[in-house]
């Protein structure tokens, strides 16, 4: 028999092998213990949560239709009162209420935790609109 060619363990031949000529078949290493998720898997679990059109089960944002239309009163009254300020309906008054309403805003999102989502989404709609008086300002010319 000729020596092998590389330095790789060759089978035993004989009854313990089963007299072939293949490796006795080892079982799989152990899985590790998922009884307790890690932070990043359920991060991931969370948005692929998000992510999946049919949903969860859970709805994440839903509205009463008065929670709607205290919002819309509350945006009404802001836009008036922007009216009585000096220098009315300018975007650097508009971005300037804007910033002061989202760090109030921030502040009070902060301390309260609010758990009705009208809240967030009454929060993202005056970040969008200090984004876009910000960005009418600077593209104004003067």
């Amino acid at each position: 028999m000729a020596p092998p060619e590389d330095n790789l363990p060759q089978p035993e031949r004989g009854e313990e092998a089963g007299g072939d000529d293949s490796y006795p078949v080892q079982p799989p290493p152990p899985l590790p213990d998922d009884s307790e998720p890690s932070a990043d898997s359920r991060a991931l679990d969370e948005l692929l949560d998000w992510l999946d059109p049919r949903g969860s089960g859970k709805e994440r944002f839903q509205f009463t239709l008065s929670e709607l239309l205290l919002l819309m009163v509350a945006a009404s009254v802001l836009l008036s009162l922007l009216s009585i300020l000096p220098g009315g309906y300018r975007p650097e008054t508009f971005a300037t209420v804007f910033g002061l309403g989202l760090l109030v805003s921030l502040i009070f999102l902060a301390v309260l935790k609010p758990a009705r989502a009208i809240v967030q989404i009454a929060w993202w709609v005056v970040l969008v609109c200090y984004v876009v008086a910000c960005v009418v300002a600077v593209c104004q010319p003067c």
